[in-house]
């Protein structure tokens, strides 16, 4: 009996959609294009977020890591792998990543243990991977399986690659197979070789074997059947801190085993992003239900009489709601699939983008891009989210044009309150309000990039370029950059400003005896005047206290301010409290004298702004440790490629390093807040469609319904005018209240986001303004069209109509 119902229900569905053609075809096109937005943003985040990563049992996959007091992911030694394979609970693999120069450019490698492809399960695309074989000892096999990507890119796809010799930093190795692309280590996109790690003394990296106490090594390992990761992080823990006791350096103050199995791992952090994101998609499909939910209310309505009869010929209120969710269900078939074929353009249309648009020169981004196509979780996403929009844009109106009067209904008589509905009003001001919100996220991220596309940090950095080599071979290539005369001028520091967010120290300064968190960066002198920062009280730096790292600093102008209110900080002195765990390289100076006061710049990001404080440490070129050389050309920054040429073949042709420009580094910041205001922008067009188009046509629908009452109203002497502006009045009264709501939630979102991600922006008062003058001009002409229908009106025949 059910199943006989819910056929005849079907077919009775089927017949009011060739009944009504057109709006049938709108309510499907108008939901499949909210399913459509909504179901691309989750193929994307799915690729990315949900999807495992394509090797065997990803998920039994860690990387182990851990910090000191002054390092953040500390490497491990030879003899540390030796003694964790012997008592871990993983099949573990260890490596150390390389850097040679191919043709005149970098190509990053990676030397591994001959277990590598073992534990990991990759499978070749031609040949073989390597074995524990090929690395039997120190200087072993000279092996090597190469990336699909360089395959292509400089081997030309050739397939007879296998068995051929190709020169790998200072030895020629043979090439015994191709690694699959999709089957990398996803933080390994860029890597175009592997080798035995046994082969370390062909590159300029660090041999295990040579420096015992060096901890070069990164470990990677497969999570035994009989473990689970909560036993497998104690025994880390434990194991951890029996190698490095408490008191040595190298003490963990941190200790991670992180999981491989997704490209972003599944932390707090980035579910919150998830949820942000598909609900912000999401609202695109909530504002097309709800210009559907009305269009559905006035189409109830005008069958007020076919349900009056219904309801009085015995059918319950339930039958005849169900009735209408089962059209509703039957519509949503053609809507899903419309849904589906957004999709599908989205999977192809939204790399090839990426790639169009991603600034060149900068890094193959094509290797970072994951396989959109359409998986079964997705295709549970569109159907869950296709049948929730049927029912609820079927089930308000449908329980609400089944509580008329009978009596007068069956007369045709439309008993609903036509000058105000709750529900209609609602649903026209949350389409409203969420239009304003995307609109104010569109406006201000436009805002944003195009401060970061033509910013002013204060740092004169379109001419410099960063320069990444081998730390022994730094000296030497500052003496030949500075004797080069297409160079202005060379500089060492710690970091690259503008790049990341400033690291932090805690100081006391002294007289004040303030105590404050600060920003800070080690530098050598040279890099004030590479940036043409001014030093606007005191002095520099000298070479001789940057070569002897001497216990001096300088500050900025607002770091002064700050700590020494109304007092000269020359010469006075800041304490450098202990670390608290952070995990990150800082200065071994307990207490620095400060020399000299610059001006304010911006040494982190572009989003944070001029530095509100910031510590500058003196460092030279021969200083141990990580170090990036700032080179700045007298012409433009490509000028440094041919001087890096000249300086490196002049001491070690086969120095490995990397250059990259600081104004593609500010392209690719740029380009990621035009990539999200290109979509929030789309969000905001298709969302003003929507809202406009709704208010149309509930406006429309109005008029239509009040003909006989503005009949009798002009024949008491009504004005077009007063008509229209009765109209206007109430509809602009609604688009307020659904702006201001809309208003106040972007605002609120936007803080709180900015609270939890630095990165997030907040928008000022502009975005605002404009978002709802846009949002009232269009409400205003969607609701002044149809209301002008009323000058039309004739009197004596709308009175004959009543």
């Amino acid at each position: 009996m059910p199943l006989d119902n819910l056929k005849m229900d079907v077919r009775y569905a089927l017949r009011g959609i060739r009944r009504a053609p057109l709006f049938s075809a709108s309510v499907a096109a108008t939901i499949g294009l909210g399913l459509g937005v909504l179901c691309s943003a989750f193929t994307i985040l799915n690729a990315y977020v949900l999807r495992t990563i394509n090797l065997p049992d990803p998920e039994a996959l860690y990387f182990l890591d851990w910090d000191t007091a002054t390092a953040r992911n500390h490497g491990f030694r030879l003899s540390d792998f030796e003694a964790a394979t012997r008592e871990s609970p993983f099949a573990l693999t260890a490596g150390q990543s390389a850097l040679v120069m191919k043709d005149g450019a970098p190509l990053p490698g990676m030397l591994v243990t001959g277990n590598y492809f073992n534990v990991l399960g990759n499978q070749p695309i031609l040949g073989r991977l390597l074995t524990p074989a090929d690395a039997p000892a120190p200087g072993g096999n000279a092996v090597a399986v190469l990336s699909e990507y360089v395959w292509r890119a400089r081997f030309g796809a050739d397939p007879a690659i296998v068995g051929k010799q190709v020169e790998l930093g200072r030895q020629w190795f043979e090439v015994v197979g191709v690694i699959r692309q999709s089957m990398m280590l996803p933080s390994q996109s860029t890597v175009g070789f592997y080798v035995p790690l046994t082969m370390a003394r062909a590159f300029e990296v660090t041999d295990p074997w040579a420096d015992p106490e060096a901890s070069p090594l990164i470990f990677i390992g497969r999570l035994r059947a009989d473990t689970t990761r909560e036993q497998a992080t104690a025994w880390f823990n434990v194991w951890l801190r029996q190698r490095y006791p408490s008191g040595s350096d190298s003490e963990p103050t941190t200790v991670r085993l992180g999981s491989l199995a997704r490209i972003f791992p599944l932390t707090g952090g980035t579910l919150t992003m998830f949820a942000v994101i598909v609900t912000a998609f999401g609202m695109v499909l909530l504002v097309a239900c709800a210009n559907v939910a009305n269009l559905m209310l006035a189409r109830g309505f005008s069958r007020q009489r076919e349900i009056a009869v219904r309801l009085s010929l015995g059918a319950s209120r339930q039958r005849v709601v169900r009735q209408l969710v089962i059209e509703s269900l039957v519509l949503a078939v053609p809507a899903a699939a419309v849904g589906l074929g957004l999709t599908f353009v989205t999977a192809r249309a939204f790399p090839a983008l990426i790639v169009a648009t991603f600034p060149r020169g900068v890094a193959p981004v094509e290797l970072a891009l994951r396989p959109l196509d359409p998986n079964l979780r997705v295709l549970v996403f569109l159907f869950v989210a296709a049948v929730i929009s049927a029912v609820a844009v079927a089930l308000a109106p449908g329980l609400r044009v089944t509580s008329g009067n009978l009596v007068r209904a069956a007369r045709g008589e439309v008993t609903a309150d036509h000058q105000r509905s709750r529900l209609r009003s609602g649903l026209v001001a949350m389409q409203i309000g969420a239009c304003a919100m995307f609109l104010v996220g569109a406006i201000g991220l436009i805002d944003e990039a195009r401060r970061l596309g033509n910013p002013d940090p204060g740092l004169s950095y379109e001419r410099v370029a960063e320069v990444r080599i081998a730390p022994q071979f730094r000296v030497e290539l500052a003496q030949h950059l500075a004797s080069d005369p297409a160079i202005e001028r060379v500089a060492a520091s710690w970091r690259v400003p503008l790049g990341s967010s400033l690291l932090s120290i805690g100081v006391i300064a002294s007289q004040s005896r303030i105590e404050q968190s600060a920003g800070f960066m080690v530098v050598s002198p040279d890099y004030f005047p590479l940036f043409d920062i001014q030093v606007v009280q005191g002095r520099a730096f000298t070479a001789q206290e940057a070569d002897d790292g001497a216990a001096v600093a300088m500050v900025s102008a607002a770091t002064a301010r700050t700590l020494w209110p109304g007092l000269d900080p020359i010469g006075q002195s800041l304490e450098i409290l202990p670390a608290r765990g952070q995990g990150d390289r800082r200065p071994a100076h307990t207490t620095v004298r400060i020399i000299g006061v610059t001006e304010d710049v911006v040494s982190g990001t572009m989003l944070e702004g001029i530095d509100t404080t910031c510590v500058y440490f003196a460092t030279g070129f021969g200083a141990p440790g990580d170090m990036t050389v700032l080179v700045r050309s007298r012409t433009n920054a490509d000028a440094v490629s041919e001087s890096m040429v000249r300086a490196v073949d002049a001491f070690n042709p086969d120095a490995p390093y990397q250059i990259r420009r600081m104004r593609e580094m500010m392209g690719v910041f740029a380009w990621v807040f035009w990539a999200f205001s290109a979509t929030a922008s789309l969000l905001g067009v298709i969302g003003l469609l929507l809202a406009f188009s709704g208010t149309y046509a509930v406006v429309a629908y109005l008029v239509a319904l009040r003909t006989p009452e503005f009949g009798i109203r002009m024949a008491l002497g009504a004005t077009v005018r007063g008509i229209v502006s009765g109209m206007m009045s109430e509809t602009l009264r609604i688009a307020v209240i659904g702006l201001g709501a809309g208003l106040v939630v972007i605002f609120a979102l936007t803080r709180a986001l900015n609270a939890a991600f630095e990165a997030i922006p907040t928008f000022g008062a502009r975005p605002f303004v404009i978002a709802a003058t846009i949002v009232l001009a269009a409400t205003t002409c969607a609701a002044l069209l149809p209301s002008l229908r009323a000058a039309r009106i004739d009197p004596s025949k709308a009175l004959r109509a009543e």
